[in-house]
């Protein structure tokens, strides 16, 4: 009967011990599972982190690249608008430069070339319409005389007898080198945009 205790008692031990070795593993299983999971988890978090970073990198590049588009597309319409307008000033300074409407700034332009040349002997180029109105000038300036012009479009060109100095005082002229400042000032008015 001894043996049959003795029995007994290790098997009893036996299923102690592999009940605490079974614990024990599915613990450790448990632990395992867990930090697994959790390296897992952060892997996966640098590498959503990676890839939005990725994602909101290629985002701004692309909303760069559309703004900068955009842009080019403003400037282009807004240059095509400004050219329209200066074209049409142009041809409105040649259709109508020599009307009553301009006559005094042609005056004062053929004065203004004649006076750059302080009196010099001078060549005054001019069409038959701006002649009409520079006569008067013309006359109060003895070292002028005129020269028909042709085509030559409102206002009047002043050279120098000896040819050293040409002053270019026509209206097309005044308005190419004004027309920067006119360009800058119907941008900020906004008017070019809705031209």
């Amino acid at each position: 009967m001894a043996l049959d205790a003795l029995l007994r008692t290790l098997a009893r031990d036996a299923g102690t011990r592999r009940d605490a070795l079974l614990a024990a593993a599915r613990a450790e299983a448990a632990r395992l599972r867990a930090e697994a999971d959790a390296q897992l988890a952060a892997r996966r978090a640098t590498l959503l982190a990676a890839r939005e970073r990725a994602l909101s990198a290629e985002l701004e590049e692309a909303v760069a690249i559309a703004r900068d588009g955009a842009r080019a597309r403003l400037l282009a319409a807004r240059d095509a608008a400004l050219r329209r307008v200066q074209e049409r000033a142009a041809a409105i300074l040649g259709a109508e430069g020599t009307g009553p409407a301009f006559a005094p700034l042609v005056a004062a332009l053929g004065r203004d070339a004649l006076g750059y040349l302080e009196g010099c002997p001078a060549v005054v180029a001019c069409d038959d319409a701006s002649a009409a109105i520079l006569a008067p000038v013309l006359a109060g300036n003895a070292g002028a005389r005129r020269e028909p012009a042709a085509g030559h479009g409102p206002g009047c060109t002043v050279t120098a007898a000896d040819g050293r100095v040409t002053v270019d005082a026509t209206l097309r002229r005044l308005l190419e080198r004004r027309w920067p400042a006119l360009a800058q000032a119907l941008v900020a008015a906004g008017l070019a945009e809705a031209t």
